[in-house]
């Protein structure tokens, strides 16, 4: 499982130098809350909304057949604002959901929010494309049937130490810390069922 994470993490890291064309910067698009994607070759799907006055970001596995969330299944979520924190979430067989972890997000200096995007519904990630939050500091990028998201310092777009990040391919879940060299730590792991589908 850690290696997983670190090769996921490897290959966002490689994805977030790479310079764009001709200028030497970042390139990414900046989506509103509101907005919804997939990730191409996999059933992950996030979505992004308001939540009592911060903005989320979700990701779990879709079932293409209900586009509803796979059932006995888990997800993630990251919460940004004041009271910004992690969750993974479980998925029960009858479609209910509850917290099976949560944690805050520690305090760290600020580091600037994403400016406004685009409202978009059902976008296809595929491997190298960057997607900002707007209002936010959360970050995702997608590697081949891979996802990863994370509090990004939006000056340097390097990931805030200290802060946790989600992980996700189609059979594993991981939420993890940003160390002071900004090597990802795993905290928690789950493996998701094998889908029908």
């Amino acid at each position: 499982m850690r290696f997983a994470a670190v090769a996921l993490l490897l290959s966002v890291a490689s994805l977030l130098a790479a310079p764009s064309s001709g200028a030497g910067s970042i390139h990414y698009r900046t989506i509103q809350a509101g907005s919804s994607f997939r990730v191409s070759g996999t059933p992950l799907a996030c979505v992004t909304g308001k939540t009592k006055g911060s903005i989320a970001l979700s990701c779990f596995d879709l079932n293409p057949k209900t586009n509803d969330v796979y059932r006995e299944s888990v997800g993630a979520s990251l919460i940004a604002g004041r009271a910004a924190h992690v969750v993974i979430i479980g998925y029960t067989k009858d479609g209910n959901e509850f917290s099976l972890w949560r944690h805050d997000q520690p305090h760290h200096s600020p580091s600037g929010l994403f400016p406004a995007g685009k409202k978009v519904n059902g976008l296809v990630v595929h491997p190298g494309d960057r997607l900002a939050i707007e209002g936010t500091a959360i970050f995702c990028g997608a590697a081949t049937r891979k996802l990863a998201c994370l509090v990004m310092n939006t000056k340097t777009l390097m990931a805030v130490p200290g802060t946790y990040g989600i992980l996700a391919s189609a059979s594993t879940l991981e939420i993890g810390r940003f160390n002071s060299k900004l090597a990802f730590e795993p905290v928690k792991a789950y493996h998701e069922p094998k889908f029908k589908g």
